[in-house]
């Protein structure tokens, strides 16, 4: 009778802990039940595109290999102001999108009293803050259907940098929107 009392609370502790076993597990769903995996935060494929690198300001920027580097037009000139087109100067007259890099002396200011930002958020426009390699940045999104869809500004070494992109009609702007963020988004010091 004892070895049978013994068997029967033996099997009774063996119920219990399988009992609490399974309360524990959460069951899996079905495999048609189970969401998609959520996706994994990447930032933009560069395979394959060109590299600028602008010894005299200390930067490096990235963009597709079908785009174009301008050398003329501007003031002031490359070094100090890049511009990058999806379409060669000689066609500029085309709808195109374009990135301009423009690097201006700090010369005691930061980006809190830099007068291009103090005069965009003057006309109500959000200077968002970010880093960019560590370096303190804003950028001013969607100034609106004449202005700069989106200018970055970054403070970094003795230079305030500004890159901003734009395009010569709305259905080209947002045709090349990921792209241009893209481009600005490789930005990279070499130093």
């Amino acid at each position: 009778m004892v070895k049978t009392i013994a068997k029967y609370a033996l099997l009774v502790a063996a119920i219990l802990l399988i009992s609490l076993r399974l309360a524990t597990l959460k069951p899996e769903p079905p495999e048609r039940l189970k969401p998609p995996p959520s996706p994994s935060p990447q930032g933009p494929d560069y395979i394959g595109w060109k590299e600028f690198k602008n010894e005299t300001y200390n930067y490096m920027i990235k963009y597709p290999h079908d785009w174009h580097f301008h050398e003329t037009g501007f003031n002031p000139p490359p070094p100090t102001t890049i511009l990058l087109s999806n379409k060669p100067e000689e066609k500029k007259s085309q709808p195109h999108v374009f990135v301009e890099i423009f690097v201006d002396q700090r010369l005691g200011r930061t980006l809190d009293n830099y007068e291009e930002i103090q005069n965009l958020t003057s006309q109500g426009n959000v200077a968002l803050p970010l880093k960019v390699h560590d370096s303190p940045a804003v950028l001013i999104d969607n100034l609106g259907q004449d202005g700069n869809l989106a200018t970055m500004y970054v403070e970094h070494g003795d230079y305030i940098y500004r890159l901003s992109w734009n395009g010569t009609r709305p259905d080209v702007r947002g045709q090349f929107k990921d792209k241009c963020l893209a481009i600005m988004a490789s930005l990279t010091f070499l130093d």
